[in-house]
């Protein structure tokens, strides 16, 4: 009897750790989006100057005044706002002269489309189950003429990912297709380009409106995150914040360079996990900092490889929910990815 009696207290407890990860996850998701989605006069801005009293959040670093950063994203189609290079083909009735690019007197001009922005150019991205020795990945190499960029062991797929360049004028989309179709790899695929999307920054401070708005103090009674852990992939957050004291429980950067805090991974993890001067929808929750993001002229951008990295390193590290709050094409691996954490539960 008292076997048993034990047994259903341990029942019970593991289903509200099981229910309130669940809630934690979902008052999360709704503050994310609510706040992204908001019209401009409900949303907040993280200001990245002006350090008074102000209760916003935002890097303690100086950032590029020439480039807008904002916490906000949209989910369109992502390559609406970037910027598009025109090549200029010249077609010439006679032989090439040596180095002359002067166009021939009657000769056509052609203006080819841009090339798109939603994955990277001349490059492919492969998975091979295991852990494949360098003959295997030598001899892929030679057979379909590509050349290795970057390659990565994520034990949460099983698998080894590999970026690689292609040498020559085929297309990406052909060099997906062979690869896919010759059964010396997992899967092929293109290495699609996330961002962090871009919109006018609103006014009002975050605390007035996700307090009102999301009825953060009756969602409280219920969670605050505690024993939560909230892995954030996104851009560089500033760790050293005291909205985030004793919050951060471990930090990755899966670019690897010396880039520092910026403002849209800084506000999400704002909205999630502040606890000082401004509440956060789960202020106890421990968060997981992963770096996937970084500062380019029209937005921070990902790709494929370093978000799978990101996934790999949330699994590993015991994250509980995992926030994402970006945009970019569909992708097969990610999908695959996010499929493995959803089986461990997260």
């Amino acid at each position: 009897m008292k076997l048993r009696r034990k047994a259903d207290r341990n029942a019970r407890a593991n289903h509200e750790r099981r229910s309130g990860r669940q809630y934690v996850g979902r008052i999360v998701a709704a503050a994310i989006l609510a706040f992204f989605t908001a019209p401009p006069f409900a949303t907040a801005q993280f200001s990245s100057v002006g350090r008074g009293p102000s209760l916003n959040i935002a890097p303690r670093i100086d950032i590029n005044p020439s480039v807008r950063y904002s916490p906000n994203i949209t989910y369109e189609d992502p390559g609406g706002g970037q910027p598009k290079t025109k090549l200029r083909r010249i077609d010439r009735s006679g032989p090439p002269s040596d180095g002359d690019d002067t166009p021939r007197k009657g000769a056509r001009r052609t203006t080819p489309a841009a090339a798109d922005s939603t994955y990277v150019s001349r490059e492919v991205l492969i998975e091979v189950a295991g852990n494949p020795g360098e003959d295997q990945v030598n001899a892929i190499a030679r057979r379909f003429r590509l050349t290795r960029v970057q390659s990565q062991n994520l034990p949460a797929f099983n698998a080894t990912f590999f970026r690689w360049r292609i040498a020559d004028s085929r297309s990406v989309d052909d060099v997906v297709r062979e690869l896919n179709a010759s059964g010396a790899v997992t899967s092929a695929q293109r290495n699609s380009i996330f961002r962090l999307q871009e919109t006018p920054a609103a006014q009002n401070p975050l605390q007035q409106y996700a307090l009102a708005s999301l009825r953060l103090p009756q969602a409280h009674t219920l969670s605050v995150g505690a024993d939560v852990r909230v892995a954030i992939i996104d851009s560089a957050i500033d760790v050293t914040h005291p909205e985030f004291a004793s919050a951060i429980e471990s930090s990755f950067d899966a670019l690897g360079n010396a880039e520092g805090a910026h403002a849209h991974g800084t506000s999400v993890a704002g909205i999630i996990a502040a606890h000082q001067r401004l509440t956060g929808t789960a202020p106890s929750a421990r968060l997981i900092a992963i770096r996937a993001f970084g500062a380019q002229k029209s937005g921070a951008e990902s790709n494929s490889f370093v978000i799978l990295k990101s996934l790999d390193y949330a699994i590993a590290h015991g994250a509980q929910v995992i926030n994402m709050s970006f945009a970019g094409p569909q992708d097969p691996a990610i999908a695959r990815g996010l499929g493995v954490a959803a089986g461990k539960g997260i």
